[in-house]
């Protein structure tokens, strides 16, 4: 069973996986399925062989952000410059399984770490946006504030208090502390905000 991170989530487990791939996508029933080590908030992801993946949504609050996925995908991974998980099938809500889920290419990498990530993989992530940020977004899904994608500040608090416990960290000695500009950090979260029209991001501690 993969760990619950939510109370209101789904229970998934592989023999969950194995039911619905053999009840709606028999075709890939006989694949082995291993939970991935680094689980989502929003999904959880399942290898499926060597090839593919499962993606399921942990609640129904998450299954809209699955089916915007499902259908931009495709469009945007040809203008990429890096892979991303394309889908391969999809699956239907079940009384198993209240959601619609699907089946993705696998993409391989390995999770970016602080002191790991390097010129040439900044310089990549760089490239990536610039070119997701130049696509045409005329006919795209509608985001809310408070979704992915949408406009930062309804999180500000949240990032206020994350910054503060990464700067607790460093402080302890727990983490290396030249990971961390602070100023830095202020500046470009408070522009964020500002540039969505929600005020605040101030220095740490400020109301």
């Amino acid at each position: 069973m993969v760990d619950l991170l939510h109370p209101d989530e789904m229970p998934i487990d592989e023999r969950l996986v194995q039911r619905l791939l053999t009840t709606q996508l028999p075709q890939f029933c006989h694949l082995p399925i291993r939970a991935v080590t680094t689980q989502g908030t929003d999904n959880v992801i399942f290898r499926l062989g060597a090839e593919m993946s499962v993606r399921l949504p942990r609640k129904s609050a998450v299954v809209r952000g699955l089916l915007i996925e499902r259908e931009w995908l495709p469009r945007l991974a040809a203008s990429l410059p890096l892979s991303v998980p394309v889908p391969v099938a999809s699956g239907d809500p079940s009384p198993d399984y209240p959601f619609p889920w699907m089946v993705c290419t696998w993409v391989t990498g390995e999770p970016v770490v602080p002191d790991g990530f390097g010129a040439e993989g900044a310089q990549l992530l760089g490239d990536f946006v610039s070119v997701l940020q130049s696509l045409d977004t005329d006919h795209g899904p509608v985001v809310e504030p408070g979704q992915r994608a949408g406009p930062v500040g309804p999180y500000d608090g949240v990032a206020r208090a994350a910054l503060k416990a990464a700067l607790g960290l460093a402080a302890a000695g727990r983490i290396e502390p030249t990971l961390i500009d602070e100023n830095a950090a202020i500046d470009v979260w408070g522009g964020g905000c500002r540039s969505t029209g929600v005020a605040g991001a101030g220095r740490l501690g400020a109301p």
